[in-house]
């Protein structure tokens, strides 16, 4: 008995699945993909399987050393302390990496222990408009849309906002941007740590590989941009896994 239903579900679930592909092509061969951009909210989903490498900048293999006051370690530009992330920026920017135990922003992860202040250690400054950032490199699956969410924090009262931030994808590094995914600005009032999440997608094109880059925004007297919990996840039909393979 349990034989024949183990059977059965499994053909449900092929059946399903040989549904989903179906489904996919007549949207996208058939209709064409200029009659479905307004249905692709509905239809089609983040499959909830980020293709980084630590993107809550954890700290894996114990190679984090305070090396300023405050339980803080500054990066430097070229920097690949953090697993998967290279700092970028321009001549001594920097950016401060931490865990929830340190003093100036104690308890400011919001996914794991550790997160990032783009903002840096003075000092450092912003240049052209921007502080430094962390980059990443990523295999893609070519003609694909991804969707990229990251959060941004602010301390409050202490390190208050406004603050904004901007993720912005390339097909490699050195590269001009060909999508941006802006966040902010945020300027909460609620004391203590505060959040934004901000979401965009992009497409691949064919590009099999793209560059990751998010840094901070100046601002007025801008102090402090946390940063955490980055994700850049496949768009696919009601979320469904393995459409997205490089």
């Amino acid at each position: 008995m349990w034989e024949v239903l183990e059977m059965e579900t499994r053909r449900f679930i092929t059946g399903i699945l040989i549904g989903l592909v179906v489904l996919e092509f007549f949207l996208l061969v058939i209709l064409g993909y200029s009659r479905i951009v307004c249905c692709r909210a509905i239809f089609y989903w983040a499959d909830g399987q980020s293709v980084l490498v630590n993107g809550s900048f954890e700290d894996p293999t114990g190679v984090f050393r305070p090396n300023v006051s405050g339980g803080i370690m500054k990066l430097d530009v070229g920097s690949t302390t953090i697993q998967g992330w290279t700092v970028v920026g321009t001549g001594d920017q920097n950016v401060a990496w931490g865990p929830n135990e340190n003093t100036p922003v104690p308890n400011g992860a919001t996914d794991g222990r550790f997160f990032l202040d783009l903002t840096g250690i003075p000092p450092d400054k912003s240049v052209n408009g921007f502080f430094g950032g962390v980059q990443q490199t990523f295999a893609t699956a070519a003609d694909r849309e991804y969707e990229l969410s990251f959060d941004i924090m602010v301390f409050n009262p202490t390190l208050p906002g406004p603050i904004s931030a901007v993720g912005q994808i390339r097909t490699a590094p050195g590269e001009s941007p060909y999508a941006m995914v802006p966040c902010g600005p945020f300027n909460p009032t609620g004391a203590g740590n505060q959040k934004m999440t901000c979401t965009g997608r992009f497409p691949t094109n064919k590009a099999t590989s793209i560059t990751l880059t998010i840094v901070g925004i100046a601002g007025i007297n801008t102090q402090y941009i946390g940063l955490d919990n980055v994700s850049v996840q496949c768009v696919s039909l009601l979320g469904s896994t393995g459409f997205c393979r490089p």
